[in-house]
């Protein structure tokens, strides 16, 4: 007769029946393993259904509520074994302490509860490779943890990845179809390096260099002279009334008017437009003739001085414009000048300073660096720069073309605002604010490692550009690896790539490295046919980064600045070479045959430039020596109107174009056509 196979509740109660029994009488015969063999071989006609439907309850929770806790409850039959562990991961298969099952056509399977426990630790073990390996592909940045549970105890655990773009390390990740492939940290960092800020390099190029080019290197419009240029330039003095123009002259004119008739009262005549050209052409005509640091009295006198500048204007009206000139109310300033330290010229500047983008698109190359305006006065924001030519001064962040130097945008660096902390990332601030109107027109920015940092490449890549520059050695992006010259081979170079920016690392002489940063270059590539072996990203480092310096070269060789107690004229005068620089760059690439052959081309520009604005057309008539012809009207003499009193020359020969009376040393035999 053979026996009803025994229900889920019956096996519980003979499990719980074992455990008591063992408690209360240690002299108790009762065998636990005779026990749970006859709970198995009567649990085989029933074990199959209750174990597939306790498999598919189990499957349907973890499938519908997307987290199954997978709690099992520890009753007295279960005592001595290993709890259940908890399944905290949303995709991973929940594991449970699950009943012993019939084994088919297998009599001598292990039916023990050490069989049982290994049976449980190995499901664990897959449930947390399973859990690692899901949780590393759904999510998009893993971090790498791996549960140290009862099937992984012993194994090294995973490094995190701290980086956006690192690859995610884990210790157990499945390997298919490979046995003997390393998947550790160590074999991770054979690949990539990794900075003090937990940035991660890679060691080979992200980004192949076939197919089209990237949006940030496509410019949208051709560089060269505007249409607005176009149109408005005939002459010299046309090219700098592009930036000169009348509403800037008509409110240089108001302020000046008004402080010269309180210097001056009634003696004060109003200064006219043709009064404030004069005297820009004359202030240029000195930086020509390398006089600017000359007295005015000197430049006026009749015997070592030139005689355009008597032609032009009267000595003492020069120097009322000069001393009268105002940019602003001097009456209220030290009102508006508490929150604004540029207040005395800071609409003036700022009406000058936009008009600069109008005449001129620049190449795809564009720099930004610094330029100290060499001033030793009292000013609230003079800059000490050591490394400068002129050390103290008035500094200004400048935007240029790197090919023409072509002054595109400009910012006067005005110190801390008071009561204000230390600005912070200034550099980047500086190169945003200088590019803001060329977002979009995939220009690339050279930088030197004051201005240069990933978190900017990051940024102009959003704005469709690029950038290329130093990098100083302290940045926490930076592998310590870049930065290392020991043992380091002369003329070497190290590559690292990001997905949008690359780094190199150039040994040009023993214990000496230069770092790069660039999001234009994509590849590892060396010049190999020159004896330095220097990267293209240097090579092209070095042909865009004189934008600013060889503009600031040009403005110092030929400058009207002239000594002064103000500040503000002092950037006045300074507006006046950037216009006049400008002008001849707009000139030169509308005129591309005008003296061709000359090697001073800018000094007969600026030549040219300074006689259209003061009025006169002919170059000859400035030569410091009078026409005259000897033997006229000898019988009157008369004292020569080009030597000072104190000589007392007496002559009788005059000028045919003046008549007036010239001595042997001021005149000169011409022919009879001159």
């Amino acid at each position: 007769m053979s026996r009803r196979p025994y229900s889920a509740k019956e096996v519980r109660e003979i499990l719980m029946r074992d455990v008591d029994s063992e408690d209360e009488s240690s002299d108790n015969n009762f065998d636990n393993s005779s026990a749970e063999d006859i709970i198995i071989s009567d649990l085989s006609q029933s074990s199959s259904a209750e174990g597939s439907s306790a498999e598919t309850d189990t499957e349907q929770t973890s499938r519908g509520r997307g987290r199954s806790r997978c709690r099992t409850s520890t009753r007295n039959g279960n005592r001595g074994r290993a709890p259940a562990r908890r399944c905290r991961s949303r995709n991973a298969v929940s594991t449970v302490r699950s009943r012993p099952t019939r084994n088919s056509g297998n009599d001598d399977a292990d039916h023990s509860p050490a069989a049982a426990d290994d049976l449980i630790s190995s499901a664990e073990g897959s449930s947390a490779e399973t859990d690692t390996e899901q949780t590393s592909r759904g999510r998009g940045r893993s971090r790498g943890r791996t549960s140290t549970r009862n099937g992984n105890r012993g194994r090294a655990p995973a490094r995190r990845c701290r980086s956006r773009n690192a690859v995610s390390t884990v210790t157990s990740t499945r390997n298919s179809g490979n046995d003997d492939a390393d998947h550790s940290p160590a074999a991770a960092d054979d690949l990539t390096f990794q900075a003090k800020d937990g940035t991660f390099w890679y060691k080979e190029a992200r980004r192949q260099p076939v197919g089209r080019q990237t949006a940030a290197n496509i410019m949208p419009t051709a560089p060269g002279p505007t249409k607005y240029a176009l149109r408005n330039v005939a002459t010299p003095a046309d090219a700098f009334q592009l930036y000169m123009r009348s509403a800037i002259f008509k409110e240089v004119l108001n302020w000046t008017n008004k402080e010269g008739g309180n210097i001056y009262g009634t003696q004060w005549h109003d200064v006219s437009d043709g009064e404030l050209k004069t005297f820009m052409g004359l202030s240029i005509l000195a930086g020509v003739y390398k006089s600017r640091n000359e007295a005015v009295r000197q430049l006026w006198s009749l015997e070592d001085g030139r005689p355009i500048f008597n032609r032009s204007m009267p000595r003492n009206r020069f120097q009322q414009i000069s001393r009268a000139m105002r940019f602003d109310d001097a009456a209220n300033r030290r009102q508006r000048a508490s929150t604004d330290k540029l207040e005395p010229i800071r609409k003036v500047f700022d009406m000058w300073e936009s008009t600069l983008q109008d005449a001129f698109v620049p190449d795809e190359n564009v720099t930004v660096d610094e330029q100290l305006l060499t001033y030793r006065g009292r000013v609230p924001f003079k800059q000490y720069i050591p490394s400068k030519p002129g050390k103290y001064g008035i500094k200004l962040w400048m935007l240029c073309d790197s090919k023409t130097s072509y002054v595109c945008r400009l910012q006067v660096y005005t110190g801390r605002v008071v009561d204000q902390p230390r600005e912070q990332n200034q550099g980047e601030r500086v190169v945003l604010d200088l590019t803001r109107e060329l977002k979009g027109s995939g220009r690339n920015v050279t930088v030197d490692n004051f201005f240069c940092s990933l978190q900017l490449a990051n940024q102009l890549r959003d704005r469709k550009m690029t950038v290329l520059g130093t990098v100083r050695k302290n940045r926490r992006e930076i592998p310590t690896e870049f930065t290392e010259a020991k043992h380091r081979e002369v003329l070497s170079s190290m590559f690292a790539f990001g997905d949008h920016a690359m780094l190199v690392s150039y040994c040009p002489k023993k214990g000496k490295v230069v770092v790069l940063l660039s999001s234009m270059h994509t590849q590892p590539e060396i010049d190999d046919l020159h004896s330095g072996r220097k990267p293209f990203m240097i090579l092209d480092y070095n042909a865009t980064k004189g934008g600013v310096d060889t503009a600031d070269q040009m403005l110092r060789t030929y400058t009207c600045k002239r000594m002064t107690r103000r500040w503000p004229m002092a950037i006045f005068y300074n507006m006046i070479d950037i216009s006049a620089l400008n002008a001849f760059i707009i000139w030169i690439s509308l005129n591309t045959d005008w003296q061709p052959q000359s090697k001073h081309r800018r000094r007969v520009f600026l030549q040219q430039l300074g006689k259209e604005l003061i009025g006169v057309a002919d170059v000859e008539e400035t030569i410091p020596v009078q026409h005259a012809e000897p033997g006229q009207n000898e019988s009157k003499r008369a004292r020569c109107a080009l030597c000072p009193r104190e000589k007392d020359r007496k002559s009788s020969v005059k000028c045919t174009s003046c008549s007036r009376v010239m001595c042997k040393e001021h005149c000169k035999n011409v022919c009879v056509k001159c």
